[in-house]
């Protein structure tokens, strides 16, 4: 369970990290008078799910649970708790920030048609 957490922290920070990049370089051309071509990231571990770092925090959550199980041979463990009220709030957020960028970007709904919110699907994997 531990080398689960490790890995989806490392898809979390590696998502986030290109995400941070991705948005300084847009406001970056923005402020320079110029205009992003791509307005919403689109490349990297963002081509397979839209959301890669919510689904990796997620899993960590949910790897945390299965450790804290795995250790007291309990199926119920009060970190479940936790586990669960942090996987419905990111469905509700999400749901929101996807409702804002389908109204900012006309052109995010096909990028929703493409690409799965969280896991994604490797039947369906985009191509750029």
């Amino acid at each position: 369970m531990a080398v689960l957490f490790l890995l989806f922290l490392g898809i979390q920070t590696v998502a986030d990290t290109r995400m941070w990049r991705f948005q300084q370089n847009k406001n970056r051309l923005i402020d320079g008078g110029g205009t992003a071509v791509q307005p919403f990231m689109t490349e990297g571990l963002y081509r397979f799910s839209r959301h890669p770092n919510y689904i990796s925090e997620m899993g960590m959550w949910v790897a945390f649970y299965l450790l804290a199980v795995s250790g007291s041979n309990q199926i119920w463990h009060w970190t479940g708790l936790g586990c669960v009220v942090l996987i419905l709030m990111f469905q509700g957020s999400t749901r929101l920030t996807e409702k804002i960028s389908t109204e900012r970007y006309p052109a995010y709904s096909s990028y929703q048609a493409a690409v799965p919110m969280f896991i994604p699907n490797p039947l369906r994997f985009r191509r750029s």
